[in-house]
């Protein structure tokens, strides 16, 4: 009997033993998934931080709406929805002024209204591209020194800087802008009178245009503005504009002129009574006409009803 009850009892003590050990090892287990899943929280969490910080140097609503879709439940979810709201609406606006002929102002009120490192660098690029361009079109030297003045951190300053330089020495003394300007209501009166004769020695002997025509010479000229009036033109008179303009050619040594002029026309019948023109001329040093175009921008007639009664 002895000997089977120990039996008993050293079978009790292994079971007991092998319970132990397989709580031991359910614990360990349970211990170990605890801790690889607390690790798993962590690194998801620490990866939905970093992805939502990323946000900040985002220029793209789509950026917003992935992270929405990966992290659905996240803790940012209220400010993330705001800020993609606000990006959505930046990109509509700087698509339409992309889808336009937008000016450097228009991009300049949508750098001062949204606040976007991406974009607001975007917008300062179109500003400088477009007032580069207006310089160019203006090409003179107030116009280049605006550009510099207000680019100087511009990708066009070298270009400008040689080009104002250059212009600066286009601008005509006092004496040759007061030359130029005689020069220029002399011609415009010996056209309104239609002599032809004194165009002669106001003009150059080769003409690289006149009013449409191309490589005349003096007496075509002369010829051209004798025939220019009927006889119903009693009189007619020209009146430069105050925006008078001279350049000094940058070679050749001669001058160009842009300006506006009216023309006032008396007449017996009925007709053209008044009009608007834009003149752009050019003079060689000793201050005869190389060319000389009117273009007409406006004019008035006098009805022939009218005229009749």
């Amino acid at each position: 009997m002895a000997g089977k009850n120990e039996r008993t009892s050293s079978g009790r003590i292994v079971g007991c033993l092998v319970f132990v050990i397989v709580l031991l090892l359910v614990a360990l287990a349970a211990l170990a998934f605890y801790v690889y899943w607390q690790a798993g929280v962590a690194t998801r969490a620490a990866a939905e931080e970093n992805a939502y910080k990323c946000l900040e140097e985002s220029h793209s609503s789509e950026d917003f709406r992935s992270f929405v879709r990966r992290y659905p439940d996240s803790k940012f979810l209220p400010d993330l929805i705001n800020r993609m709201e606000a990006m959505g609406l930046m990109e509509r606006c700087w698509d339409d002024l992309e889808g336009r002929s937008a000016k450097a102002e228009d991009y300049k009120k949508f750098a001062e209204r949204f606040d976007n490192a991406y974009y607001d660098a975007l917008a300062m690029a179109r500003i400088d591209s477009l007032d580069w361009l207006r310089a160019k079109e203006q090409d003179d030297a107030a116009a280049y020194e605006k550009y510099l003045f207000s680019h100087p951190d511009g990708e066009h300053f070298a270009e400008a800087t040689l080009v104002h330089r250059q212009c600066l020495g286009t601008e005509p003394s006092a004496d040759e802008f007061a030359d130029v300007l005689v020069a220029v209501e002399n011609f415009l009166n010996v056209v309104a009178k239609g002599d032809g004769s004194a165009a002669k020695s106001l003009v150059s002997a080769a003409v690289k245009s006149f009013l449409g025509h191309r490589d005349v010479d003096a007496a075509a000229v002369a010829r051209s503005i004798a025939g220019m009036f009927s006889k119903h033109i009693l009189s007619c008179s020209f009146t430069l504009g105050d925006d008078f303009k001279v350049r000094r050619e940058r070679s050749g040594g001669g001058y160009a002129v842009h300006a506006s002029v009216e023309q006032s026309i008396k007449r017996d019948n009925a007709g053209k009574t008044a009009g608007k023109y834009i003149l752009n001329a050019s003079l060689d040093k000793d201050f005869r006409i190389t060319s000389f175009e009117m273009t007409e921008t406006s004019r008035e007639t006098k009805d022939s009803k009218i005229q009749k009664k």
